[in-house]
């Protein structure tokens, strides 16, 4: 029985070890697809405005025609950090991964189970 514990565990990490890592694969290339408007038309807010904005709403219509209701199921999501800011989106596969963009360092991205 003890053996047979130890193939299921192998085999799982034998999995996970065969996906992706994390920001990597079509479900981050996809969210980085759909945000790439996103970060650009935080770009050039900032440059018109100085600032970023509070909401990822105020982009809408002058520098984004729409905001991403979700990537992958996932909301997207921004937050203002100093005077900078995040923008996050989420995918599972395997189990979750989150991706963050900041202007300063660009995509940094992570996994957990």
């Amino acid at each position: 029985m003890r053996r047979s514990g130890a193939v299921v565990v192998l085999s799982s990490l034998l999995a996970v070890a065969a996906c992706d890592p994390p920001g990597e694969g079509p479900r981050a290339q996809l969210g980085y697809r759909i945000t790439a408007p996103v970060i650009a038309a935080l770009a050039a807010f900032h440059a018109q405005e100085h600032g970023y904005p509070p909401s990822l709403s105020l982009l809408v219509p002058k520098y984004l025609s729409a905001v991403p209701p979700a990537v992958n199921g996932y909301p997207l999501e921004y937050a203002l950090v100093g005077a900078s800011y995040e923008l996050t989106f989420r995918y599972e596969r395997p189990g979750m991964n989150v991706c963050t963009y900041a202007p300063e360092r660009g995509w940094r991205c992570y996994g957990y189970f």
